[in-house]
């Protein structure tokens, strides 16, 4: 669901695009015929804080960044939305920024690899497609300065634990979890520090599965990388 305080930014990419959004907890993308436009919602999940206008701008700024040099056709800008004095709303308008959307070329919906997995379309020459853009993804992106790998993984296992916790898993078990997982970072500690040294970490696509993948004049490209700051 739309927070209530974009609905009138909302109703403004409706408007424009000719139909409803597509929705997930974090985003609404609105696909118009020839344009797509993807507003960030003004939602803290804990992992993620976009309830601020310039936290909104600056993740899909970054956004822009990752994904424009995979797939330059795919993604275009990112402009406001904005006020103008007469109280309406418009795109690039003069007023002052009341929101901001990513602006992207529409992509037919079954041109997007889940879509095509789901009608069976992932063939021999597909399947060697994507293993291609996925190592030439990887390929071109530089190494990680110094990254401490070890203490990501304990970010992440803190944070999985606590969202366990939270939903009422029986506590006992997910303590032995953590505990056996902080053993085994704290064991592989040395591991990690090598690949690190030796340039084998870089900040990779980070969701990339079928649904993140499209044709892109018959080439398969990947898309939606997770944005971090």
């Amino acid at each position: 669901m739309i927070p209530p305080g974009q609905a009138e930014v909302a109703a403004l990419l409706r408007r424009l695009a000719g139909t409803d959004p597509v929705e997930t907890h974090i985003s609404a993308v609105f696909v118009g015929p020839d344009t797509v436009w993807k507003l960030k919602k003004a939602v803290a999940l804990g992992f993620l804080d976009f309830s601020g206008l310039a936290a909104r701008e600056h993740f899909l700024r970054r956004e822009l960044a990752l994904n424009q040099p995979v797939a330059p056709a795919l993604y275009r800008d990112v402009v406001p939305v904005t006020r103008a004095p007469d109280g309406g709303l418009a795109l690039e308008g003069p007023g002052e920024p009341v929101d901001w959307v990513l602006r992207m070329a529409p992509v037919p919906a079954g041109d997007f690899l889940d879509a095509v997995a789901s009608r069976g379309g992932l063939d021999e020459r597909l399947l060697d497609a994507i293993a291609d853009a996925a190592f030439a993804l990887h390929a071109a992106l530089p190494p990680l300065p110094g990254p401490d790998a070890p203490a990501a993984l304990r970010r992440v296992l803190e944070g999985n634990a606590a969202a366990a916790l939270a939903a009422g898993l029986p506590a006992a078990r997910v303590e032995a979890l953590a505990t056996a997982t902080r053993g085994w970072i704290a064991r592989l500690a040395p591991i990690l520090a090598a690949r690190a040294a030796s340039g084998r970490v870089r900040r990779c696509h980070g969701d990339l599965h079928l649904g993140n993948l499209c044709l892109l004049d018959g080439r398969v490209t990947p898309f939606d990388a997770l944005e971090s700051r």
